[in-house]
């Protein structure tokens, strides 16, 4: 099957198709694994591609507009694994987030990273956006500055207001990507600095994994495969200057996931010995020489600071 995709960021250009993905197999996965039902969003499509953009490089699935809604979002979130407090691009954000800043947050959710920033911080102006009510409630609670907008609804009246916008684990969920750019930019002044971090690609066990965990690298979880050289070339046509770009080590979290592929790859795919290994519990024995490498191995997050002109 032939898909020819347009580009994300440019009208006019056509995209390459990479991959090919059939559409049963990820339902049943979430069905499986997860307890999840995302038949409905591929209703009447038997496959989806993988297309990759000549302007910047950036892999996304097509046909688009496959992105999670909030009952999606509402039964990953049963999971206690699913939305962690402590982030390694939290930290991160300390190196270009200074005093004073005036701060918003797209995709805040409960407003971890908010509370985060006030803890480090002592004068800090932060403002989060969400867009699940329930989660822009806890932030309220907890006296955070949080509002059930979009990044575009609140560009409409907040335009140039920002000295930083954040936006961590969020990219990649956007099909509408480029308005997501062009928001997130408008929203900054003059010299202000954007913050996102996203999934690496670059790392195998994500952009390759052979585990069931694959699933939540497709939509309608992810619909965006960013890896650093992709990410920046997205900031360069929108004007942006790349300051730094930051890679996760491997964090205790995925860890698992990476010795799956690692085994699954030294048994040249054959999955029945990699599940009997697994059954086994042998994997066990890698977890410490896998910590103590962690650093020398490329992680789950790539994180990116660009600096408006």
């Amino acid at each position: 099957m032939k898909m020819e995709a347009p580009s994300p960021f440019k009208a006019g250009i056509n995209c390459k198709t990479v991959d090919s993905i059939s559409t049963s197999e990820i339902t049943s996965v979430y069905k499986e694994f997860f307890q999840t039902d995302v038949s409905r969003f591929f209703s009447g499509i038997d496959r989806i591609t993988i297309q990759e953009c000549p302007v910047t490089g950036l892999e996304f699935f097509y046909p688009t507009g496959l992105d999670g809604d909030s009952k999606f979002y509402e039964d990953l979130s049963k999971g206690e694994w699913y939305y962690q407090t402590e982030r390694w691009e939290n930290r991160q954000s300390l190196h270009f987030i200074k005093e004073g800043d005036r701060v918003l947050e797209i995709g805040a959710g409960s407003g971890h990273f908010g509370l985060f920033l006030k803890n480090e911080i002592s004068d800090i102006n932060y403002c989060g956006l969400e867009l699940n009510q329930q989660a822009v409630q806890r932030a309220m609670e907890q006296g955070l500055d949080m509002r059930l907008e979009s990044s575009h609804e609140h560009f409409q009246s907040n335009a140039l207001q920002y000295d930083v916008v954040c936006s961590f684990q969020v990219f990649e969920h956007v099909s509408n990507i480029a308005q997501l750019y062009q928001d997130a930019i408008g929203l900054l002044k003059p010299g202000g600095l954007l913050l996102v971090a996203v999934p690496n690609n670059e790392a195998r066990f994500l952009r390759r994994n052979s585990m069931y965990s694959k699933v939540l690298n497709m939509p309608p979880h992810h619909v965006n495969l960013f890896t650093p050289q992709s990410l920046e070339k997205s900031g360069t046509f929108f004007g942006l200057k790349t300051l730094a770009i930051l890679k996760e080590p491997l964090m205790p979290l995925n860890r698992d996931t990476y010795l799956y592929n690692l085994v699954n790859r030294l048994f040249m795919g054959f999955s029945i010995m990699t599940r009997a290994f697994w059954r086994l519990k042998l994997h066990y024995l890698l977890r410490p020489i896998a910590h103590f490498f962690r650093n020398s191995i490329t992680g789950h997050t790539v994180f990116i600071a660009y600096r408006k002109p």
